[in-house]
């Protein structure tokens, strides 16, 4: 990651910026809801088939999409001894030791 990019980050005004778009998710306009849901669908691979809703319209906001209800029985859980389950679609993209107290979690940011 180019250190221009990363200090463009840092100067960004994180909190008003993260209240922006948690405005934009929760706003159920369709010139606003229907623009992210087809752009995060069409990005991310999501097919409805698995939704109790399989209508992009049929979401009242994009939060509402986001945390959509699968339909019964269509991701039955691994019983087995040695599985993690998660609860969310999505994948682990950085993981390691613990060294001096720190982990690296995410972008590069140590915690």
């Amino acid at each position: 990651m180019s250190s221009g990019f990363v200090t463009f980050q840092k100067l960004l005004p994180k909190a008003l910026l993260s209240r922006f778009v948690g405005v934009l998710a929760a706003s159920e306009w369709g010139w606003i809801k229907t623009p992210f849901i087809h752009i995060f669908k069409r990005a991310y691979g999501i097919s409805l088939e698995e939704a109790e809703r399989t209508h992009p319209g049929d979401y009242k906001s994009f939060n509402d999409f986001f945390t959509r209800r699968l339909k019964d029985g269509a991701r039955p859980l691994d019983g087995g001894d040695n599985v993690l389950v998660s609860p969310v679609d999505g994948f682990v993209s950085e993981f390691g030791a613990i060294e001096d107290g720190k982990l690296m979690q995410a972008k590069g940011v140590y915690y």
